[in-house]
């Protein structure tokens, strides 16, 4: 009679320590996604500062009437390089952070069944999966809203140095539009079916 009440204070203690490690792991993939989408804005507002900083050279050369330099070959070269660097940034900092969430969704599906393994699918899909992936569609709320503003700024910043492209791509941005966030949709889709 005395062992079954020291049996089950022991696996409360288990059930208790269980319950405090699992908080601590959601936690910490929580925080984790959270400072993917930070980084990302961050570097949005960097590079966002980098394409102004451009402009404004070719507007201060405009305004203090020396429009051929503002329209030379070495101001245009500057403003296509930052295209282009705001563009490499991006890409980079997208494929770290996919690699980095894939790496994560595949580490959760190995160790969560084990730490896991005492509560019933409801309470997993309620205490883990549902709050990182709530964080997780926020990083990708986050993306897209980013991935728009990149369009902008590297057409502007082309357009700036090629006037004749700002008619040819206002034509096609809806469509550029609509691949960026299709091809946002199908990550998302890949990250959901990793998941599950």
């Amino acid at each position: 009679t005395c062992a079954l009440p020291i049996y089950l204070r022991n696996e409360s203690k288990e059930t208790l320590k269980s319950l405090s490690d699992l908080r601590k792991a959601l936690s910490e993939e929580v925080s984790k996604v959270s400072a993917q989408t930070r980084e990302l804005v961050g570097t949005l507002w960097r590079d966002f500062a980098i394409a102004i900083a451009a402009v404004l050279s070719r507007v201060a050369l405009i305004f203090a009437d020396k429009k051929p330099s503002a329209d030379s070959l070495p101001m245009k070269t500057v403003l296509v390089g930052t295209a282009v660097f705001l563009l490499v940034d991006l890409t980079i900092t997208l494929k770290t952070n996919a690699r980095f969430m894939r790496i994560a969704a595949e580490s959760r599906s190995v160790w969560g069944r084990k730490l896991y393994g005492f509560l019933t699918d409801e309470d997993v899909r309620i205490l883990a999966e549902d709050p990182i992936q709530e964080s997780t569609a926020t990083y990708d709320q986050a993306k897209r809203v980013v991935i728009g503003i990149y369009v902008i700024v590297v057409i502007v910043l082309l357009s700036i140095s090629f006037p004749i492209l700002w008619t040819v791509l206002s034509d096609q941005a809806e469509g550029i539009w609509r691949l960026l966030v299709h091809r946002s949709e199908e990550h998302t889709s890949e990250l959901q079916s990793l998941r599950h």
